[in-house]
């Protein structure tokens, strides 16, 4: 396939949309968009590579199709895998739990079922999984697999029922793709569509699922059935147009770049809109961008390409790669965005170029270093194995400290076991004072394993007397707490500090959740007079109106105390963050509402928190912090009047 100038711009525009995103989310909130400008590249290069093939040899082989695309995807992989591990030693151990599935989903290209299927996502995870990114090429493979069966069935059916003139079997195998991509592209959107309409709480099966992202590649597809820079009239004798012409093609590109990067500042991960037009709304500007470059490269054949954009377009699959798991070890150590996405991208362009310039030829039997001095090829001949041993020893630590569970999950499963054994100690108290007769109890004899009732009598046991007392408006006194995984890790430390407490904490609960938790509550009378809602860590998109319906919908005579949430990765443009401002505003409205502002209270501190910087993690300050910002609220509710 003859190379087109200047398409580097769009691989090149696509990394930072997502680099941006990554490093700073509330500049670009939907900067992940840019995997979505790849899709749609990938669909039409890989198009007009298989109808050139065929057009020229009148046939298309998908052994050398995939093995051009094995060599040009694996080694990238294989050897990002080797040199970035190493530097997740600089974090907690934490975040290389399981890191063995991780590999061998980036390895097998299956990333993005593995994160479906362990409910992964990049907004909200305890802790990201360092190559959660490689689920882009996980997608990429799928497609172009299915994409080359289907156009050698369709080659070798056109190679069996060839015509005389072969410009006819070109142009049915451009009808017959055209067909296909758009039917598929179609299908596609209906069933991103249908994913998120099924579950609007969690949009990753939408968002990670094969099928549902195919649809962008496939536009691509359709696009490279169309035009291609060798079929088109009005492409050729390029020496002829004037300077206006080129100045009016690239003021279009500029435009369709433009549109691109406002979408990428308008769309939310979590919002509808991204699902319902954004991601299709990208795909399509990036087939007018195409279409604008082709033009460009024609009308520009005696410009050369700058070096510099060829080497960065070269290099992006590259940067990519590295870039998330760099990111996330230096963010999750300093936790300063700025430095953390200025050596990121210093690493990740030096290793890039190390592995593309340096190792990737040695894949394909070539010599990267034939063009060298000999004095520098004696130098890297030493260094670079040295290099490749000392990323392999200390891969080896990585898998020899890599824990079965994490602390965090750890911590939260002790939190549950007690919260399980305080319901159990409840319901035997209840039992205590129900029961005032012997039990029968039907038991299986050792005899022949036959039934048989036999009398098991309890010891007369005077029943316990429980703390039950009740406010002048006839609701039980006490507190009780609705709250999440991050109230999880402080639970045993409040139901010792507060009298007469009730927790009810689960790891991943979102508002809504604990709205019906409370009516459920509220409707059997077990609601005590201070209400606690501790959540908001896990957002939603109607999050908001969920703070709403509690405020409405709770019974007059209680006092409600909300705790901000916190995570130090959140910014103005998160669902958190906005939930966090939100609840800060309550009491001025509300004279019942009291606010624990946890999130003002542990941002001066976060070293406080566990690995992800925002569960508690078993730290006993952190814990006591905790603690003491709820009771400080609960006293300062007690001296308002109550709803």
């Amino acid at each position: 396939m003859k190379k087109i100038k200047w398409l580097g711009i769009i691989r090149i525009l696509g990394l930072l949309l997502v680099l941006v995103y990554h490093f700073f989310r509330d500049v670009l909130p939907g900067g992940f968009i840019g995997v979505d400008v790849f899709f749609t590249l990938s669909g039409y290069l890989v198009t007009i590579s298989i109808i050139d093939e065929f057009q020229n040899s009148g046939e298309f082989s998908i052994v050398s199709f995939c093995r051009r695309r094995f060599m040009r995807l694996y080694p990238p992989l294989l050897l990002c895998m080797l040199f970035s591990l190493p530097f997740s030693l600089l974090l907690s151990p934490d975040f290389t739990v399981n890191i063995g599935r991780q590999l061998a989903a980036a390895l097998g290209f299956v990333t993005n079922y593995f994160e479906i299927k362990n409910g992964g996502s990049y907004e909200a995870q305890m802790l990201p999984h360092l190559f959660l990114h490689t689920w882009f090429l996980a997608v990429e493979v799928h497609l172009y697999l299915l994409w080359a069966v289907f156009c050698t069935l369709i080659t070798l059916l056109l190679k069996k029922t060839s015509r005389a003139n072969a410009d006819t079997d070109i142009i049915l195998l451009r009808v017959i793709l055209i067909a296909a991509s758009v039917t598929g592209a179609v299908l596609s959107y209906l069933r991103m569509q249908t994913l998120y309409g099924s579950n609007l709480t969690d949009p990753s099966a939408a968002y990670f699922d094969t099928g549902s992202r195919a649809f962008p590649f496939l536009l691509g597809a359709c696009a490279g059935c169309i035009l291609s820079d060798s079929q088109i009239p009005f492409l050729k004798n390029g020496n002829t147009y004037s300077f206006l012409k080129r100045f009016m093609t690239i003021c279009g590109m500029a435009l369709m770049a433009g549109s691109l990067i406002m979408l990428a500042v308008k769309l939310d991960f979590s919002g509808e809109a991204a699902y319902r037009f954004g991601f299709a709304a990208a795909s399509l500007l990036t087939v007018l961008m195409i279409f604008s470059i082709l033009f460009l490269h024609s009308i520009t054949a005696n410009i050369n390409e700058p070096q510099i954009l060829t080497t960065a377009a070269v290099l992006s699959y590259n940067i990519y790669l590295f870039h998330w798991p760099l990111y996330n070890t230096f963010f999750y150590t300093s936790t300063n965005r700025v430095f953390a996405a200025a050596i990121t991208l210093l690493i990740s362009v030096v290793f890039s170029g190390l592995v593309f310039f340096g190792l990737e030829p040695l894949f394909r039997r070539q010599n990267p270093l034939a063009k060298t001095s000999a004095a520098l090829r004696r130098t890297l001949y030493t260094a670079v194995p040295l290099l490749i041993m000392a990323a392999v020893t200390m891969n080896g630590f990585v898998f020899a400290r890599a824990p079965e569970i994490s602390s965090l999950e750890e911590q939260l499963l002790t939190g549950y076991i007690y919260q399980d054994a305080d319901r159990i100690g409840q319901l035997q108290q209840m039992a205590k004072i129900i029961n005032k007769e012997p039990i029968h109890l039907s038991v299986l004899s050792a005899d022949n394993g036959n039934r048989q009732e036999r009398p098991v009598v309890n010891q007369k046991i005077e029943p316990a007397v429980l703390p039950v007392f009740f406010n002048e408006d006839g609701i039980l006194a006490g507190v009780t707490i609705i709250g999440d995984s991050v109230c999880n890790g402080a639970r045993k430390k409040l139901t010792d500090s507060i009298p007469n407490c009730y927790v009810n904490a689960e790891g991943s609960r979102q508002i809504w959740q604990g709205y019906d938790l409370l009516m459920d509550l509220q409707k059997k009378q077990s609601l005590r007079e201070y209400i606690v809602i501790a959540l908001g860590t896990n957002q939603n998109v109607n999050s908001l109106e969920k703070i709403d319906s509690i405020i409405a919908d709770l019974q007059p005579g209680h006092r409600l105390v909300f705790v901000t949430p916190y995570n130090a990765a959140m910014n103005e443009n998160w669902i958190t963050y906005k939930i966090m401002q939100y609840l800060q505003s309550l009491p001025d409205r509300y004279p019942f509402i009291t606010v624990a502002d946890w999130a003002a209270l542990i941002g001066k501190q976060p070293q406080l928190l566990g690995s992800d910087k925002v569960h508690i993690g078993g730290n006993s300050s952190a814990i006591t912090l905790y603690s003491n910002c709820i009771i400080e609220a609960l006293n300062a509710a007690a001296i308002k009047p109550a709803k």
